[in-house]
């Protein structure tokens, strides 16, 4: 596929896939220890909005109709209580109670976070 034949929520979530793996290469270490109060919130916040976005692709998924947004199971036979676009569904909001999870925890780090005095700058080993 072609960039595009991709529709702009994909593009944006290759976007968005693009800045966690650069974010992961950049928090190994922390320069400015006084950052990451401000790194938690944010990350909170993005944990948040993915929450929702789990929740709105459930919602579609649920409300998805067969010979209209697709064309039913690749097998013949498929239990009809048992349907790929429902088994999606529930698992996306299982995806987003757990990433709620995820963003209440992170908030609370960062509720510890905030008690402590963080230099600007790391100041080199005194030992």
């Amino acid at each position: 596929m072609t960039d595009e034949q991709k529709s702009n929520q994909v593009k944006t979530a290759e976007l968005v896939e693009e800045a966690v793996q650069a974010l992961v290469r950049s928090t190994s270490d922390l320069p400015r220890p006084s950052d990451s109060t401000a790194l938690l919130e944010s990350l909170k916040r993005s944990q948040e909005t993915l929450d929702q976005v789990y929740r709105q692709l459930a919602d579609w998924h649920g409300a998805a109709l067969e010979g209209v947004h697709h064309g039913g199971e690749k097998k013949e036979g498929t239990d009809p209580l048992n349907r790929s676009w429902i088994r999606a569904q529930l698992a996306l909001l299982e995806a987003a109670q757990y990433g709620a999870d995820a963003a209440d925890a992170v908030g609370r780090a960062r509720d510890a976070n905030t008690v402590a005095q963080w230099f600007d700058e790391v100041i080199d080993d005194v030992r």
